[in-house]
């Protein structure tokens, strides 16, 4: 039985090999530069708070079809509606923190397009920080090195393969010389 990879679809495999790792690279090399975000340097808002409350969305990061549950929150001066997303669910803390009519000061990254901006990165009031950015840069960092090892890994078995492929093709029988 032979189970090598014909040469018609070898170049295949290495193309589809390449895209993997380097669509993995990126992905993690996108999610590592989210880690090093300086906050200070993120566009803000300040302003004080319109409207607060819990509502259901679709996250494209959670992988689900199923709404979520996001905080949600617009200041006064802003169209956006602003909004935080945590896989636990739990938002009591800032429920606790944040009422209607207190002066906010939010860092976000801007996104057109969408119902609630979910890229809030702090938010401070008066000077206490109530969402400290450095909670979530731990979950960017453990994300690109997840990333950047299944580049490695994808790499690795690829060529493993390859290599198998290759060496099952060879003849290491001797020959008989008379």
């Amino acid at each position: 039985m032979n189970l090598s990879i014909p040469d018609r679809q070898r170049p295949t495999n290495n193309v589809l090999n390449a895209t993997c790792i380097l669509f993995a690279i990126a992905a993690a090399y996108l999610y590592f530069n989210m880690a090093r975000t300086d906050v200070r340097g993120l566009p803000k808002l300040a302003g004080r708070v319109e409207n607060v409350y819990l509502t259901n969305c679709l996250i494209p990061e959670s992988r689900s079809i199923l709404p979520k549950s996001v905080f949600a929150f617009r200041l006064d001066h802003s169209p956006q509606t602003l909004g935080v997303y945590r896989r636990s669910g739990s938002y009591t803390d800032l429920q606790d923190s944040i009422n209607v009519g207190d002066e906010v000061t939010v860092y976000y990254k801007p996104r057109a397009g969408t119902r609630i901006d979910l890229d809030v990165f702090q938010i401070e009031k008066g000077s206490t920080i109530i969402l400290n950015y450095s909670s979530n840069q731990h979950h960017y960092l453990v994300v690109s090195y997840a990333l950047g090892g299944a580049a490695v890994t994808v790499f690795l078995v690829g060529q493993l393969l390859l290599w198998n492929a290759r060496y099952r093709r060879r003849s290491y029988c001797p020959t008989a010389r008379l």
